[in-house]
């Protein structure tokens, strides 16, 4: 089942496709941290060292304290001014140009050798969309700085691991 190819098929992505975008984000951290990320390419059966190393405390903070973090997300994005998603890129064009470059990333070919090289591209292309719609969010719905701090350490973590 893919991730993001579905939703980057939506040339005027709104709402609906941002909502599909957390989901989709939320699942494929999920399967990444639990090594059971369904990508077409074959994968190789070593991770980077760090990645291999801290995957499970990694898992863990993720159950606990990240995964339903996207439930904030989702509220935060109902609240918030279609308009002002609008102003910030995270619908329309922009959003289509960034959700058909993951979804590009998703599918290119290749061999075990570019497995991990693209699992952190399209970590870092979530992590760019992530960033986008918590900027957003900080100056349209209170309370949203504990969370995005937070977060953004996780994210940041997590790239970490994963280049090793």
């Amino acid at each position: 089942m893919p991730y993001f190819t579905e939703i980057a098929t939506n040339e005027a992505p709104d709402a609906a496709q941002l909502h599909d975008f957390l989901k989709a984000a939320r699942r494929f951290l999920h399967d990444l941290l639990n090594n059971e990320l369904r990508l077409d390419q074959p994968r190789p059966d070593v991770p980077p060292p760090i990645f291999a190393e801290l995957r499970g405390d990694a898992l863990g903070v993720f159950q606990e304290y990240v995964q339903g973090r996207f439930e904030q997300l989702h509220r935060a994005v109902d609240e918030a001014d279609p308009d002002a998603l609008r102003r910030a890129g995270l619908t329309g064009q922009p959003q289509y140009l960034k959700l058909r470059t993951l979804a590009q990333l998703e599918q290119s070919p290749g061999d075990e050798g570019a497995y991990w090289p693209r699992v952190i591209n399209m970590t870092d292309q979530v992590d760019t969309i992530l960033e986008s719609i918590l900027d957003l969010l900080k100056s349209l719905v209170p309370g949203m700085d504990g969370y995005m701090v937070l977060f953004r350490e996780y994210r940041a973590t997590l790239l970490a691991m994963l280049r090793g």
